[in-house]
């Protein structure tokens, strides 16, 4: 009965850092994913203020 017990203990310890690994995965992803669309944004905002000035430069 005892060593039921570890083995399944045993078990469930490497299934929580199995479990673990992937939430640090998704976590890494998530970051990556926001930091990347981030990015997209700005360029795109940083892409209209200099068309703006431009514009503003001819005038």
């Amino acid at each position: 009965m005892g060593s039921f017990f570890k083995k399944r203990r045993r078990v469930w310890l490497i299934l929580q850092e199995k479990q673990f690994g992937y939430v640090k995965l998704g976590l890494t992803l998530q970051f990556f994913l926001g930091a990347w669309l981030f990015y997209k944004k700005n360029r795109k905002f940083a892409a209209r203020n200099k068309n703006l000035k431009n514009k503003q430069h001819k005038k």
